[in-house]
């Protein structure tokens, strides 16, 4: 059976000749969007839009305020709607070289905490217009970071990759690319070179569900977007993530949000 490397694009960013690397991004939606990772942590300041984070096998909402956090190495990718782009900055370091005492896991890599947000804010702006004694400022910024990331971990236990992660990661991958397309256990199967059985296997001891309740979950959290940011038809919506029938998606709606999508809407 074949097998694949290091899935994943890497993008090395240019720590060796500065440890810090800070850039301004918009995140549309991108059908060749897939997982990559850095030679650095890399922290994002989400500014406007908001989406579906895919980390891992792992699935967050962000929206303006959010900070995600990448950790050396993680397979991750962002998705947000074409009509309402997020727009960010994100920062990659290389935590060593910079004397960070950074957590070497977070229970939670997309924060909506104020402390934390406003401290991203100071360290954007000051990035933005750098100063002569900006780097000492940043530094002493991101060290009071890291202490309000230890904190968000306290009482939690790191996650512990599953040995079959790694298998999967091109599934999930193409899910994040095609999830409004009709998709199947045997194309997700193929993309990992790995028969269909074994597949549904390793992704449920991976995930803790099967590989088509994972395709419902980004479905539904890409429709709470267009629920959030636009006026579109709710049945329009429903195709638009790759539901075929109405019916379906108000049951699988319901079901994950505890009320209907139009009740949903107007709550908001």
């Amino acid at each position: 059976m074949q097998k694949r490397a290091l899935f994943g694009r890497y993008i090395d960013i240019p720590l060796k000749e500065e440890p810090l690397y800070f850039f301004p991004y918009t995140q549309r939606y991108r059908t060749k969007g897939d997982m990559h990772y850095h030679n650095g942590v890399e922290l994002g300041l989400c500014i406007g839009g908001e989406g579906v984070f895919f980390l891992e096998d792992r699935l967050f909402h962000f929206c303006k305020g959010s900070v995600s956090v990448v950790l050396t190495g993680e397979r991750h990718v962002a998705q947000s709607p074409n009509h309402n782009p997020s727009e960010w900055y994100f920062l990659t370091i290389d935590p060593e070289a910079l004397g960070l005492p950074f957590p070497d896991y977070m229970a939670n890599p997309v924060l909506s905490d104020k402390n934390i947000t406003d401290l991203m804010q100071l360290i954007c702006r000051e990035l933005d217009g750098r100063q002569e004694d900006s780097a000492d400022y940043v530094i002493f910024l991101l060290r009071s970071l890291c202490v309000l990331f230890h904190r968000s971990n306290a009482g939690s236990e790191p996650v512990t990759e599953s040995e079959n992660s790694e298998a999967i990661l091109p599934a999930l991958s193409y899910m994040a690319q095609h999830y409004m397309d009709e998709i199947t256990v045997e194309q997700l199967a193929k993309e990992c070179f790995l028969s269909v059985p074994y597949f549904r296997r390793i992704f449920k001891r991976s995930t803790r569900t099967s590989p088509m309740s994972y395709l419902a979950e980004v479905r539904l959290k890409m429709a709470a977007v267009l629920l959030r940011t636009t006026d579109d038809p709710i049945s329009e919506i429903a195709l638009n993530v790759g539901f075929i029938t109405l019916s379906a998606f108000n049951r699988k709606f319901h079901d994950y949000y505890g009320m209907p999508p139009r009740e949903w809407r107007k709550s908001l």
